[in-house]
C-alpha cells in the first residue's frame, strides 16, 4: 500500500504544472453595440413591447420617441422597463424635421425654429418620462454644428449621428456623438429577422432600426420581438445606446475639430441628400422657401402678430422631414399623399397670412396623368417663373390671370377678324 502511495506520487509530481487560466474569472460586461428603434409616430402596439420585454429578462435597446407618442398607455407600460435599466427612451422631434436644411435654408434660414422646437421638446420629453439622463435623435441622424452649443445647453447626455467610419468620435464638451448605422431595407416583402441584424457593424457604435421613412416597415422592430429566436439573437447582441457609448471609453475629438469638419455628415443610411436630392424634393423646398421668405418679410412689416404665430404654427408642419423624404420615393401614392400634405401646409402659411398663395400652392410632385409633363420639366418652368403645365389655376394670381385671358381672347378675337370692346 504504501509503495502504491509513493509511486502515485511520483507520478503526479512529474506531470507538467497546468497553465493559470482566467477565461472564466471575468465578471465584467461583454462588448454590445447599441440598438436603437425609431418607430413610426403612428405606432401604438405598446402593450406588445412591454410583452416582449417582460418575457426576456436580458433584453434591452433604446427607443426614440416624439413627445406625442408619450400617451398615458404608452408610459404606464414601459415606465417599469425603464426603472430597471432595460429601456432607454430617447428623444426625438414631433414631425422628425430636417434640422441642418432649416437651419441653412438658403432662401430663408430659420435657426429660431431648431432653437424653438428643441427647447420646447426637451421640456414636454422629460415632463413625461422624468429627469433621466437624455439622448437625441435627429431625423436621419442629421445634425447641424450650429446647434451643438444648444443641445449641449439642454443637458443632453449623446446625440444620434450618421456614421463616420474615417473619424474618431466626435464630441461636444462632453456631449457625445453616437456614430450610427441602419439596417438595410428588407426587400422582398419578407419581415425582418436575426439575421438582418448580423451584418458588420464595426464602424459604428449603434445600428438603427428606422420605421419611419421606408427603410423598415412599420412593426418590424415588434414582429422580430415576437420569435423566440430574434429574441435571444438581440439580447446577446444589443444593448442600450447609453451603455454602448460608455463601453467604448474615451477617445473622443471636438466636433469643431479637423475630423468632424471633413465635409457634410452623411445621415446613418450613408447618404447625404436623401431629402433633397430629386427634381420633386428640390421643387418643394423652394417652395417651402417662398412660405418661409414671406413669413419674414410680414414680420419685419409689423404685420398681425397673431397672423404671423399662425403662419409659423403651418410652417412647421410643412417642416416634417415624411413629406420630403416621400417625395422621393418610388411609390407614386406616397408621392401624391406627400404632396397633399405639403400643399395643404403652405396654403395654410398663405391664409393666415392674408396673401395669395401665388406659385406655392402649385404641387412639387405631378398628380397628373404620366402623360404631362415630368418633374424636371415642371420643375423648369416653376423656375422660370411660368405656370406649369396641368397646374390648378389657382397657382397664379388673379390679376396675372385674368390678364393672361384678355390677351389670349383679343388675338383669337383678331384672327376671326373680330374685335371685343
Amino acid at each position: 500500500m504504501k509503495r502504491a502511495v509513493v509511486f502515485l506520487g511520483l507520478s503526479l509530481s512529474l506531470l507538467p504544472a497546468a497553465e493559470p487560466c482566467f477565461a472564466f474569472l471575468w465578471f465584467g460586461k461583454t462588448s454590445k453595440t447599441g440598438l436603437l428603434w425609431v418607430p413610426a409616430e403612428s405606432f401604438s402596439d405598446w402593450e406588445g413591447l412591454a410583452a416582449a420585454l417582460a418575457r426576456n429578462k436580458k433584453l434591452s435597446f433604446t427607443a426614440a420617441l416624439t413627445p406625442s407618442m408619450a400617451s398615458a398607455e404608452a408610459r404606464a407600460l414601459l415606465q417599469p422597463f425603464v426603472a430597471e435599466g432595460r429601456l432607454e427612451i430617447a428623444f426625438r422631434l414631433d414631425g422628425d424635421p430636417i434640422l441642418p436644411l432649416i437651419h441653412d435654408h438658403p432662401a430663408a434660414p430659420r435657426p429660431r425654429d431648431s432653437i424653438e422646437l428643441l427647447t420646447a421638446g426637451v421640456s414636454a420629453h422629460r415632463l413625461a418620462w422624468g429627469e433621466v439622463p437624455l439622448g437625441f435623435v435627429p431625423a436621419g441622424g442629421l445634425v447641424h454644428q450650429g446647434l451643438f452649443p444648444l443641445l449641449r445647453s439642454l443637458d443632453l447626455a449623446w446625440v444620434a449621428a450618421g456614421a463616420l467610419p474615417s473619424s474618431p468620435r466626435p464630441s461636444h464638451r462632453g456631449m457625445r456623438l453616437a456614430r450610427c448605422r441602419a439596417v438595410k431595407p428588407v426587400v422582398g416583402g419578407r419581415s425582418l429577422t436575426a439575421a438582418d441584424l448580423r451584418e458588420d457593424v464595426s464602424d459604428a457604435e449603434v445600428l438603427v432600426l428606422d420605421e419611419t421613412g421606408g427603410v423598415l416597415s412599420e412593426g418590424s422592430w415588434t414582429r422580430l420581438l415576437s420569435t423566440s429566436s430574434g429574441v435571444k439573437a438581440v439580447a446577446k447582441r444589443f444593448d442600450r445606446v447609453s451603455d454602448a457609448m460608455e463601453r467604448q471609453g474615451d477617445g473622443a475629438v471636438e466636433a469643431g475639430g479637423r475630423a468632424a469638419s471633413s465635409g457634410p455628415w452623411p445621415d446613418w443610411t450613408g447618404s447625404q441628400d436623401a431629402w433633397s436630392r430629386t427634381p420633386e424634393q428640390k421643387v418643394a423646398w423652394k417652395l417651402y422657401g417662398i412660405a418661409a421668405r414671406a413669413i419674414s418679410e410680414s414680420a419685419n412689416s409689423r404685420s398681425d402678430p397673431k397672423s404671423v404665430a399662425a403662419a409659423t404654427a403651418a410652417l412647421r408642419s410643412s417642416q416634417a422631414g415624411w413629406i420630403y423624404r416621400a417625395l422621393g420615393a418610388p411609390s407614386r401614392e406616397r408621392r401624391e399623399e406627400a404632396d397633399r400634405a405639403l400643399r395643404k401646409h403652405l396654403i395654410s402659411v398663405y391664409k393666415a397670412l392674408a396673401s395669395p398663395p401665388l406659385r406655392a400652392s402649385w404641387p412639387p410632385c405631378s398628380t397628373q396623368p404620366k402623360t404631362q409633363a415630368g418633374p424636371s420639366t415642371r420643375a423648369a418652368r416653376f423656375r422660370a417663373g411660368r405656370a406649369p403645365t396641368g397646374s390648378p389655376a389657382t397657382t397664379l394670381p388673379r390679376s396675372r390671370r385674368s390678364g393672361r385671358t384678355r390677351a389670349s381672347a383679343s388675338r383669337a378675337s383678331a384672327s376671326n377678324g373680330t374685335t371685343k370692346p
